[in-house]
């Protein structure tokens, strides 16, 4: 058994394992909630990067942070990755006719190791790796920095003692130093690179701060 087989298998399985009937329920519900504060301050985020050209988002869920960004950005390429197959057809079917919205269904831990150096400009995050354990983060985060050109933006819960949170699903959650974890990694990377973090005015639930990495073009 691998260590991703020990660490975040559980979240995995919950998120893939899911029945259909209760993402059937709460599908349309997460596709509604595009004016959730943290989705706002993820796109504000985006703003403040240089141009880019092509999004990747890690656990897109129902799509919706897609598509504010194809409303905020049209001339971006968005691309979605999924564990779960419910949302990625539920995803599919709202955005996948427009060209420029591409959603698949993959798990970001295995398919991590494929990204190659800088093929997409942007990289985000937005309450998908508070179930990724600590054990399992910064091979996560190596790919992730190392497979974005242009930045990286995280809205997680961070704010407070990194650890383990437990969550109204039963599942455990973690709130992790993205800034601290990121230091290290960057500190290797031969790019100019700028570095912020900030709390977020409104959390949403256990969400609470943003990270964004910006590499100084």
């Amino acid at each position: 058994m691998t260590l991703t087989d020990m660490a975040s298998a559980p979240a995995t399985q919950f998120w893939r394992g899911r029945g259909s009937a209760d993402w059937a329920r709460v599908l349309p519900t997460y596709w509604e909630a595009g004016a959730q504060p943290h989705r706002t301050f993820l796109v504000e985020a985006l703003k403040a990067l240089p141009r880019f050209e092509s999004v990747r988002e890690l656990g897109c869920c129902a799509g919706t942070n897609l598509r504010l960004i194809r409303e905020a950005f049209p001339h971006v390429m968005n691309q979605g990755m999924d564990v779960s197959q419910d949302a990625v057809i539920f995803a599919q079917d709202k955005l996948a006719k427009d060209g420029l919205v591409s959603v698949i269904c993959a798990d970001m831990l295995t398919d991590a190791p494929y990204w190659e150096p800088q093929e997409v400009d942007v990289v985000i995050s937005c309450y998908s790796l508070a179930y990724i354990s600590p054990e399992d983060l910064p091979t996560l985060m190596t790919s992730i920095v190392r497979s974005a050109r242009v930045g990286c933006v995280f809205v997680e819960p961070m704010m407070g003692e990194p650890g383990p949170i437990h969550a109204s699903t039963g599942l455990t959650e973690w709130r992790h130093d993205y800034v601290r974890l990121l230091d290290s990694i960057l500190a290797t990377d031969p790019r100019p690179i700028n570095l912020e973090s900030a709390p977020l005015p409104t959390p949403v639930e256990l969400c609470d701060g943003l990270v964004r990495v910006t590499f100084v073009q």
